[in-house]
């Protein structure tokens, strides 16, 4: 009740629908999922710790983790209100996916091999690493990668239309994945996501303060349902014709 109090305030009242609790997640005894994938709640068994000696067990604060997926982001309707409201809880980030679609294919993703070669995705260290992944023609998405997860940014850049089951989509996603490995991550960057990326890396400084949300959520329904439509089409066509022209079936008897 408290878990369910606190997310109403967060998100608004009914944004979210607590279901039963569920096993553990992310070293957590229990978890609660929210409805239609949108996240997560974890909880308990986390307040004890081995003490420098490698021996004493000692108590510490209970935590409680709140994971959104990209579902979940998109129905919370003032993030700048999250984001003050985590700032007097004191809670951190320890995990943030912040990214840019390009619906119309105005940027690729044979931009990003470009502006690695130019350099434009080096850091003040080492040149990082980067991965490109084709798909040689099948029209099932590229990606390139740079970076790596373990060192606490990655980039990705993906045929994220394609990737959904349209092949003739030109719906480019350019994301930056952020741990707190050695870094602190600001709550700021839930509000003003944009800049936060567009400060990840030199090559994405193009990017602007506006967020499609609606339209990327839009956009991705309705690839979605073109993609559950061809499928009907390629495997239950010739049931139905079937159905119809020789079991004699009618539209009113169900089929």
């Amino acid at each position: 009740a408290a878990f369910q109090k606190f997310l109403n305030f967060l998100f608004g009242e009914s944004v979210f629908e607590v279901n039963q609790i569920k096993g553990g997640r992310n070293f957590f005894e229990h978890s609660v999922p929210f409805d239609n994938g949108a996240g997560f709640i974890a909880f308990g068994g986390n307040n004890k710790v081995m003490d420098y000696d490698g021996e004493t067990v000692r108590e510490v604060e209970q935590r409680l983790q709140v994971y959104l997926a990209g579902d979940g982001c998109i129905r919370v309707p003032d993030w700048t209100r999250v984001a003050a409201k985590l700032e007097r809880l004191e809670a951190r980030l320890t995990r943030l996916d912040i990214a840019f679609d390009s619906h119309d294919g105005s940027y690729t993703v044979d931009d990003c091999v470009t502006w690695f070669k130019a350099g434009l995705f080096a850091g003040q260290g080492r040149p990082p690493k980067a991965k490109y992944i084709d798909d040689f023609g099948s029209k099932e998405g590229r990606t390139f990668y740079v970076g790596k997860r373990e060192n606490g940014k990655m980039f990705r850049g993906y045929e994220k239309g394609k990737q959904l089951g349209d092949p003739e989509s030109p719906w480019v996603r350019f994301e930056c994945e952020i741990h707190a490995t050695d870094r602190v991550i600001p709550l700021d960057a839930l509000a003003n996501p944009a800049a936060y990326l567009a400060g990840s890396y030199p090559a994405l400084n193009f990017i602007s303060a506006v967020i499609e949300r609606i339209k990327t959520a839009r956009l991705k329904l309705d690839i979605q349902f073109a993609k559950l439509m061809r499928i009907a089409r390629t495997q239950y066509g010739k049931l139905l014709h079937f159905a119809n022209c020789y079991v004699g079936l009618s539209e009113e008897q169900g089929f």
